[in-house]
């Protein structure tokens, strides 16, 4: 619980490291259109945190959890 604190509550810096990794993609990714990426969460709470974080850059992003049906997961495999 300690470690999703810090990566999704505002209060804690975790909008600080969202910018830091929007800036990542800015500086390293020139057309975000033809890159796919998978990122790794500490919980489904920081997956939907991080995908809505995404989405609000106009970065599509979607996550998977172990409870996402196999139409999720085939869903994201056409995306």
């Amino acid at each position: 619980n300690e470690l999703e604190n810090v990566y999704t509550l505002e209060e804690l810096g975790s909008e600080v490291r969202v910018n830091c990794i929007l800036n990542a993609i800015d500086k390293y990714i020139s057309d975000i259109n033809v890159v796919h990426g998978l990122g790794f969460c500490c919980s489904i709470k920081h997956a939907e945190y991080m995908s809505r974080k995404f989405n609000a850059a106009k970065i599509p992003s979607k996550y998977l959890t172990g409870k996402s049906t196999e139409d999720d997961r085939n869903s994201v495999k056409k995306s």
